[in-house]
């Protein structure tokens, strides 16, 4: 969760710059949401191949969705352009990865 929230105050900062004086209803509450969701869907499917045994590329695989989740939302809620959208959504993914990156190093440092 703590994930989310820094990586959503990142992607809120970065397009409240890139949104500056266009009001399309991108907002900080948004911006969280971009993050939690594709958060909370790689954790459900994290906990399905840990009880059912499936294969660890499964997981992996789902952090596309870091990417597709805010793309479709860009695409179909705030009908924004395609090339538009996946900008947006490729900020949304990179910003995402590198705080868990950041987070999970940052904590394996505290405990070694």
């Amino acid at each position: 969760m703590l994930n989310a929230a820094i990586a959503g105050l990142i992607v809120f900062l970065i397009l409240r710059v890139l949104e500056k004086d266009k009001d399309r209803g991108i907002d900080g509450w948004v911006s969280f949401i971009f993050v939690l969701v594709p958060a909370l869907l790689i954790f459900l499917v994290s906990l399905a191949v840990g009880l059912l045994s499936l294969p660890n590329w499964i997981v992996f695989s789902a952090i596309a969705l870091y990417f597709i989740v805010p793309a479709l939302m860009l695409k179909f809620q705030f009908e924004l352009s395609w090339g538009l959208s996946c900008t947006y959504a490729a900020i949304v993914f990179f910003v995402a990865l590198a705080v868990d990156f950041a987070i999970s190093f940052g904590l394996y440092g505290f405990s070694a």
